[in-house]
C-alpha cells in the first residue's frame, strides 16, 4: 500500500509539473523580405531554453484560415527550395515531447512572394532613342532580387524567338543595322520560372549623313580667312552629342565634340590639299562626309592679269589721245594753207 501511495504521489507530481511547463517556440524567417518568385527560403522553428524534442510539426493556414499539416517535415528547418506565389499563406510550427504530446503553437509568420519585375535601359552615351548605323547598342536588363542561376532574355516585339539569351545582364548589339529599329522587353527566366517582362524601350534607327560645305568655294586667297562646315542630317543628336573630325589628305587636322567648323584667319599655300569630314555617334557609329579639294588662288597672276588688262586700258588711251591730236594737226595745217591760197577765199 505505501508502493501505491509513492506511485501515485510520483504520478501527481509529474502530472502537476507537466500542466504548468509550457513549451513556448519561436518561428522565424532565415531571408530578408521581400522575397521574389525562385527564391530559396527557410524557416526555422526554436524551442526557448534546453527542452527534448521528439519531431516538429509545420502547418499551414490558408486564406480560409484552415490549418493544413505540411507532410513530411519533422526538422526544425523547413526550406521551400524555388518559392511561387501558391506558397504564399500564414505559417507556423509545434513540436511533440517525450512528457506530454504537443507545445503551445508558435508565433504566425506570414510568407508573401511576389513577382518579379524587370527593367531595361540604354547604359551607353546619350539616352535618346535614336541611333545611327554602325552604332554600338548597350542594353541592361535589371531584375529584381538576386536571381543566381537565370538567365536573361531580350525580346523584339513581333519576334516568335528571343532576340538572345545569356547569363550576363547586359545585351550588346553591334553593329546597328535598319533591321533592329523596334521595341525591345527583357526578362529573366530559370526552368519554368520567368519574370515579369520589363517595359518596352524602342530603337529608332537612322542614317547619318554627312556634308562637308566650304564657305570660299574651292579656290582661297593667300592671307584670307577660311572656314569648313561639317554638317549632318538624319539624326535628332545635337551637335553636343557627336564628334567631328577634319581630315586633309586623309590625316586627321582637328577632332571636337563641340565644334562642326574648322576655321583659318590666315590661308597659307601648305593648307591646299583634299578636305573631308568624319562623324562619330555616341554609339561608335562613323560616317564620313564627300571630299573637296582646296587649291590656293595664285596671288602674283591674278595681278598680272590686273597689270595686262591696265596696259590694254592705256594703250587703248595713247591710240585715242595720239589719234586726236594728230586729226587736229591736220585740221591746223589745212586751215593754215587756206589763209595763203586765194582759191581759199570766199
Amino acid at each position: 500500500m505505501q508502493a501505491c501511495e509513492f506511485y501515485l504521489i510520483i504520478c501527481l507530481t509529474t502530472g502537476l509539473s507537466s500542466a504548468q511547463f509550457k513549451v513556448r517556440l519561436k518561428l522565424s524567417l532565415t531571408q530578408k523580405e521581400p522575397m521574389y518568385v525562385g527564391d530559396t527560403v527557410t524557416m526555422e522553428c526554436r524551442t526557448q531554453g534546453n527542452v527534448p524534442v521528439q519531431q516538429y510539426l509545420w502547418f499551414k493556414r490558408s486564406e480560409t484560415n484552415v490549418d493544413k499539416g505540411i507532410e513530411g517535415i519533422t526538422q526544425a528547418t523547413y526550406t521551400i527550395q524555388s518559392a511561387s506565389q501558391s506558397d504564399n499563406g500564414v505559417y507556423y510550427c509545434n513540436i511533440k515531447h517525450p512528457f506530454f504530446q504537443y507545445s503551445e503553437s508558435s508565433n504566425p509568420v506570414t510568407l508573401t512572394i511576389q513577382d518579379r519585375t524587370s527593367r531595361l535601359g540604354r547604359i551607353f552615351g546619350h539616352m535618346l532613342e535614336s541611333v545611327f548605323v554602325g552604332d554600338q547598342v548597350h542594353l541592361h536588363c535589371e531584375v529584381d532580387g538576386d536571381p543566381i542561376g537565370w538567365q536573361y532574355e531580350l525580346h523584339k516585339t513581333g519576334d516568335r524567338r528571343p532576340q538572345i539569351t545569356q547569363v550576363d545582364q547586359n545585351f550588346i548589339i553591334s553593329p546597328v543595322t535598319f533591321s533592329h529599329t523596334g521595341e525591345y522587353r527583357c526578362r529573366a527566366g530559370k526552368g519554368d520560372l520567368y519574370s515579369n517582362f520589363s517595359d518596352p524601350i524602342q530603337l529608332l534607327v537612322s542614317d547619318l549623313s554627312v556634308t562637308l560645305i566650304s564657305s570660299s568655294g574651292r579656290s582661297v586667297k593667300v592671307g584670307s580667312s577660311f572656314s569648313l562646315h561639317c554638317t549632318t542630317m538624319g539624326g535628332e543628336s545635337s551637335n553636343s552629342d557627336l564628334i567631328f573630325t577634319f581630315l586633309k589628305d586623309n590625316i586627321t587636322v582637328r577632332e571636337s565634340s563641340n565644334s562642326s567648323v574648322l576655321l583659318t584667319e590666315y590661308f597659307e599655300e601648305t593648307l591646299s590639299g583634299n578636305y573631308m569630314c568624319a562623324v562619330e555617334s555616341p554609339g561608335g557609329g562613323r560616317a564620313y562626309s564627300n571630299m573637296i579639294s582646296i587649291q590656293v588662288e595664285d596671288f602674283s597672276t591674278e595681278n598680272g592679269v590686273r597689270l595686262g588688262i591696265s596696259a590694254l586700258v592705256l594703250i587703248l588711251l595713247l591710240v585715242l589721245v595720239s589719234r586726236c591730236f594728230w586729226v587736229r594737226v591736220h585740221r591746223a595745217i589745212r586751215s593754215s594753207k587756206g589763209a595763203h591760197n586765194p582759191r581759199w577765199r570766199g
